[in-house]
């Protein structure tokens, strides 16, 4: 079905939930998307926002409603970081550079 692959890289931050709620924030400040004046808190709770990210989404990190634990297996639209053993599937060291990131999605 449908789904679009887009990805988006910023600063290393340790927090990622910060990190996340950050971009978030960003994001809404750069296009709301035609929803004035709301936070992601409120989008997330707006009937029409659902329809309008489930039938096309914004192609950005508004698509998510919340970040889960990495462990977490729930099957939703969450941001979910990679578990500290899926990173070191592709950069041992565990801290992958730019350049790592690009390749290992480039490898699938």
């Amino acid at each position: 079905m449908g789904g679009n692959a887009w990805t988006h890289t910023g600063p290393y931050q340790r927090d990622l939930a910060a990190a996340f709620r950050q971009e978030q924030e960003d994001e809404l400040a750069r296009d709301n998307h035609g929803f004035e004046g709301r936070s992601v808190v409120e989008l997330w709770r707006d009937p029409e926002w659902h329809e309008y990210i489930f039938t096309g989404g914004t192609g950005s990190v508004l698509d998510f409603p919340l970040m889960i634990d990495a462990a977490d297996t729930d099957d939703g639209p969450f941001m979910r970081p990679l578990t500290d053993e899926e990173v070191r599937a592709w950069a041992p060291h565990g801290r992958p550079t730019y350049e790592e990131w690009d390749a290992a999605l480039d490898s699938e």
